[in-house]
């Protein structure tokens, strides 16, 4: 399982499109990324392959992130949120409320864990929301 992550250097730090999976996850597997990721995906976890690390290795740090785009709340595509605190956090309005309060259905999709650090988020609509 692969989540393709962007890096783009703005004038105002680097941006990130998605953030993959993150170091908790390492450390809290089934709290960051629940049963259906962990059974089905079968994610690799190897810290080596975070975003953070790359970054690093590209002579970058999270504090040089300074905002997220994010396609969708789901662990493989926000799942490093906490590693870029200050980051802001670009996500859709109507993504947001679906998994800040999920329907039961969705509790499984939606992992709490992975921004229970209070996120800077803030919130896009689309023309007709």
């Amino acid at each position: 399982m692969v989540c393709h992550v962007w890096a783009i250097e703005g004038p105002d730090g680097l941006v990130l499109v998605d953030t993959g999976i993150g170091r908790d996850a390492m450390e809290a597997p089934w709290a960051h990324l629940g049963p259906v990721m962990l059974g089905v995906a079968r994610p690799r976890l190897d810290p080596t392959e975070t975003v953070v690390a790359q970054l690093a290795g590209l002579g970058f740090s999270a504090a040089d992130v300074s905002d997220i785009v994010l396609t969708h709340l789901d662990s493989d595509h926000a799942g490093a949120l906490a590693d870029f605190p200050q980051a802001r956090v670009h996500v859709h309005g109507t993504e947001l409320d679906a998994a800040l309060s999920p329907a039961s259905r969705e509790r499984l999709r939606y992992r709490s864990a992975i921004w229970a650090h209070g996120p800077r988020w803030v919130r896009h609509a689309v023309a007709g929301d």
